[in-house]
């Protein structure tokens, strides 16, 4: 049972950045500096497969356990996982034909604040880790363990470079927001915030 959910809740997830992609590329606007088509394929989808493969597609026992499998630890994860993927969906569809695959500004570009960015910067990235620590707690191997590591150091490298692009676009609005919202640990105190009731366009 544990091991269907975490299946649903990763296929779900890839289901709908598909949908989304689409979507975007065709209606969403569009990048103000193009990349090439080698650099569209972000390291993070690379790094989601790759969670996806090891954490659900693998199936458990292959690999050298880290939790020995307990019952408890695999509820505990399954409840993670599925709020988790939640979180991580909410936060998709608020941030609607905006998301792109890469940092980089847009034409027209929105600073999100409403909905799970009043909880966290980057609700996204704190759905997806929330995502593969459950996945941890269930299956209970260590490849799953390592991909959580290589997804976490993957996105603290893009965090940096997405809040630069923001700051430079935003200016004092953003950094504002900085003081006001936590970069990736939702704290349900904030979702009172002064920061959570504008939207600025750029």
């Amino acid at each position: 049972m544990f091991y269907d959910i975490s299946i649903a809740c990763w296929a779900t997830c890839f289901a709908t950045w598909a949908v989304g992609a689409v979507l975007t590329a065709r209606y969403g606007p569009k990048a103000e500096a193009q990349t090439s088509s080698i650099l569209r394929v972000s390291p993070l989808a690379v790094l989601a497969l790759l969670a996806f493969l090891l954490s659900t597609l693998v199936p458990p026992g292959l690999w050298p356990t880290i939790t020995l499998h307990n019952e408890a630890l695999q509820a505990a994860g399954s409840v993670i996982l599925v709020v988790s993927t939640l979180f991580t969906l909410w936060a998709r569809w608020a941030l609607g034909t905006m998301w792109s695959a890469t940092p980089t500004p847009k034409e027209h570009h929105e600073l999100r604040t409403d909905g799970p960015y009043r909880l966290t910067r980057h609700p996204i990235y704190s759905g997806i880790l929330g995502m593969l620590v459950g996945s941890v707690l269930v299956l209970g191997s260590l490849a799953a363990l390592l991909v959580l590591l290589l997804v976490a150091a993957g996105l603290l490298s893009r965090l940096h470079r997405e809040e630069q692009i923001l700051t430079d676009l935003f200016g004092d609005d953003y950094r504002r927001y900085q003081r006001d919202v936590p970069q990736l640990v939702p704290s349900a105190c904030t979702y009172n915030s002064s920061a959570g009731t504008e939207r600025v366009t750029a």
